[in-house]
């Protein structure tokens, strides 16, 4: 998958929880209160870091920061994305986006290009308006524990944590970092496996105390049990340590993205 492929995939991490309701008091209730949002889809900035490390301390992974807006339909979504790959202590940024929702943009050292139709359609945001609806991370902890969390961006967060139930995790989270969209959930022997695989898991969520919308997102896999069999839908992930962190500032706020330095429009408007 391209850069600009995960980076399309990818934004709507970044509009998780951005409708305002009632908060719930215990760690169940305000899992589901935060969960129940993830349909809304706006906009905010976004720190996304995915890394897969093995026993030997090496990791890979990419990251994805900046501004977004997302489309409320097929539209082009207004973004300033920067992708970051990340091979053990190197981390090297080699795709830079911006969109202004109108036009789209692949910005390098040596100036901005537009990006060609083909790329565009990448980025275009098909069904915004149904969100992230496909995950529950209500259903991720068995027995979430509630207490107070850190102050994100001047907002009082409280903390959700808890071991993770690694089926019905794994069944949101792998297909959101490969296709985008929600696939057939593992069962039967898959899920036996990928429970006897993993040998710790946890997640922590920090939701606004007074909206009850997503700050932060941490998820921890440890897979090291035994060796999946080849062929098996989790093999060769035995040896793999996985992180994922979903920072989310300013949710809902008002984004404007200008064309790059360097393009056309940018030129255009100096002149």
């Amino acid at each position: 998958m391209t850069p600009r492929a995960i980076a399309a995939r990818l934004v709507p991490l970044a509009a998780l929880g951005l409708a305002v309701t009632g908060c719930g008091n215990t760690a169940s209730d305000a899992l589901h209160d935060t969960a129940g949002h993830l349909a809304s889809l706006h906009s905010g900035r976004l720190a996304l870091r995915v890394t897969l490390g093995t026993r030997d301390g090496h990791q890979v992974g990419f990251a994805i920061t900046g501004p977004f807006s997302l489309a409320r339909s097929a539209g082009l979504p207004v973004a300033d994305l920067r992708y970051v790959r990340v091979d053990g202590t190197s981390e090297r940024e080699v795709s830079h986006i911006v969109s202004t929702g109108g036009q789209a943009y692949s910005v390098a050292s040596d100036g901005a290009r537009p990006l060609p139709a083909a790329a565009v359609a990448e980025l275009r945001q098909p069904g915004a308006g149904a969100g992230l609806g496909y995950l529950h991370p209500d259903t991720w902890l068995p027995d979430p524990q509630l207490s107070s969390g850190p102050t994100l961006a001047g907002v009082r967060t409280d903390r959700i944590t808890g071991r993770a139930d690694v089926v019905a995790l794994f069944d949101d989270v792998l297909p959101l970092l490969t296709r985008g969209t929600a696939g057939s959930p593992l069962a039967g022997s898959d899920a036996d496996l990928l429970r006897r695989v993993v040998s710790a898991s946890s997640v922590t969520v920090d939701t606004g105390h007074d909206d009850r919308l997503l700050r932060s997102l941490d998820i921890a896999a440890d897979l090291g049990r035994q060796r999946a069999p080849a062929g098996s839908p989790v093999a060769g992930l035995d040896l793999v340590r996985m992180r994922i962190h979903v920072g989310i500032d300013d949710p809902d706020g008002a984004i404007s993205v200008a064309p790059p330095a360097g393009s056309s429009v940018a030129s255009a408007a100096r002149g």
